[in-house]
């Protein structure tokens, strides 16, 4: 793929996401709703969003696909670890089999031969966390060339590493030492 096509494909995953932050947003809304007549026209304001996104996805469905677990509202809430008392964190170690386990995947953004740039980011990363103490959280920013666009962001804690918001579209790969999946911050 070139740059351009990477970056017009990024563009379109964006747009797609900030759709999908729309209609789950209007689905809570409409939730809340006493008044039957304003949640019933909220309801249909969830529909058309959810029309325009599948209209948007099947324009561009070369590369995009939709999910419709991205527009639910009512996922599983996962713990705030600031909230979490240290005691109260089970960190997961950071293995040889661990990392060994890592396998690229297939991405509409990444040709395969940066997929497996990916893979090898990701192991590296975790070979580097492994050295460090037990819960340490780390992260590293790639462009979508996958050259690095900066060095290792290491955090003192669960979910302190701060990743920087480039201005160029970019990838961000991190540990979590405590084994909880995404956290909003993460998305």
């Amino acid at each position: 793929m070139d740059k351009a096509k990477i970056e017009a494909t990024s563009r379109l995953e964006a747009k797609q996401r900030a759709m999908e932050r729309a209609i789950r947003q209007a689905k809570r809304e409409a939730e809340g709703l006493q008044d039957e007549r304003a949640a019933a026209d909220a309801r249909r304001r969830v529909r058309n969003l959810q029309k325009q996104l599948k209209e948007f996805v099947d324009t561009h469905g070369d590369v995009l696909r939709r999910d419709p677990w991205r527009e639910r509202y009512d996922l599983p809430e996962v713990p705030d670890a600031d909230i979490l008392k240290d005691n109260e964190i089970k960190y997961i170690r950071v293995t040889t089999e661990s990392v060994n386990a890592v396998r690229s995947f297939e991405c509409q953004t990444l040709d395969t031969a940066r997929q497996n740039s990916l893979a090898l980011a990701h192991k590296r990363l975790l070979a580097q966390v492994s050295a460090k103490p037990e819960g340490t959280e780390a992260a590293r920013c790639y462009g979508l060339d996958m050259q690095p666009l900066g060095g290792l962001i290491v955090g003192d804690r669960v979910q302190s590493v701060k990743i920087p918001d480039y201005s160029q579209p970019y990838i961000a790969i991190h540990n979590h030492p405590s084994g909880l999946t995404f956290l909003p911050a993460d998305i």
